[in-house]
């Protein structure tokens, strides 16, 4: 799988809004700086792209919406 679906089937995994607000951070905003042990963060003199691009993100969220308009149900699929 791509690295965004990827990303998406964790975000849907994952219940705690703030966990997936950092992941969604990590994986979307390019790095800046590097957080060394201790806490002290070191800034990249040249940024590193992000993991993961918006424009690709957005193309695992469409292609998930469409498999899921893809499937048929019917009344006697249908459990309650």
């Amino acid at each position: 799988a791509s690295p965004a679906k990827g990303l998406l089937h964790r975000l849907l995994r994952t219940d705690d809004p703030g966990l997936r607000g950092r992941i969604l951070v990590d994986f979307l905003v390019p790095k800046t700086s590097v957080s060394m042990p201790g806490g002290k963060e070191v800034q990249l003199e040249t940024p590193t792209p992000a993991k993961v691009s918006a424009a690709d993100f957005g193309v695992a969220i469409r292609d998930a919406v469409a498999a899921l308009d893809s499937v048929e149900f019917s009344a006697d699929s249908y459990v309650s």
